[in-house]
């Protein structure tokens, strides 16, 4: 496995602090690096996905997390995501 920066990954989403960048690791995965400041939400902007809202991150405090997913299903949600704004 490679190592990837978060710098180096480009920017999927960016807005009121969120920050989403996302890079193909190989293996049909991505990873996702994900920057949320305190009392960010993102329930709302996966609702009407499969399991609706599912597993979507509520900040507590300002956060920095790393997700691994596969890449078509991520892919999904983001144009879902990008749909909503």
């Amino acid at each position: 496995m490679k190592a990837i920066a978060r710098t180096d990954a480009p920017v999927a989403i960016e807005g009121d602090g969120v920050e989403l960048r996302v890079q193909p690791i190989g293996g049909g995965m991505r990873a996702g690096f994900v920057r949320l400041p305190k009392g960010a939400d993102l329930r709302p902007a996966v609702v009407g996905l499969p399991d609706d809202p599912g597993h979507a991150p509520e900040a507590l405090e300002d956060s920095e997390y790393v997700d691994f997913s596969p890449t078509d299903e991520f892919n999904h949600v983001l144009d879902h995501i990008r749909s909503q704004g």
